[in-house]
């Protein structure tokens, strides 16, 4: 591990992090849609950090999320912490697992949320946490995208 990061830190600090591992980014600003806030996207080959609009709101609402499209960004290798990576089997991944066919392409897809952490439970009592997802095509038995952290609620 050559670095680490929290995801309620300051997205400057992160960024500047990266940076000094990864060189500068592509920054790339993104208005809110129907189900994203605004963010700003600051891309190192297939590592993306997204910066959203509103800030971070411990312990619910992270300060900025991570979204992997490939295996490394510019030379340096991305893995989950189990050691996933993109273009890595889907199927040996271990968790929470969804399946479900995709309408426009019609290929199988899983996706498969490991490394749950619990966090405070809504004020209704419903429990509430957070995770990596790691999604892949069945098929094929490959990774396609690693996101964190994955919500088990809100839109």
């Amino acid at each position: 591990m050559l670095a680490s990061f929290d995801y309620f830190q300051a997205t400057d600090e992160v960024v500047d992090g990266l940076t000094t591992l990864l060189g500068a980014p592509v920054d790339t600003t993104v208005e809110a849609g129907l189900e994203t806030p605004a963010a700003t996207y600051h891309d190192w080959g297939g590592l993306r950090l997204v910066d959203t609009v509103p800030p971070a709101d411990p312990p619910t609402t992270p300060e900025h999320f991570v979204r992997l499209t490939s295996a490394d960004a510019n030379g340096v290798a991305l893995r989950a912490f189990d050691g996933s990576a993109v273009g890595g089997p889907i199927l040996n991944v271990q968790g929470e697992v969804s399946e479900y066919t995709n309408s426009i392409d019609g290929l199988a897809y899983r996706a498969v949320r490991t490394g749950v952490l619990p966090i405070e439970p809504a004020s209704d009592g419903t429990e509430r946490n957070f995770a990596v997802a790691v999604l892949g095509e069945v098929d094929a038995d490959t990774i396609t995208l690693i996101v964190s952290p994955s919500a088990n609620f809100g839109v």
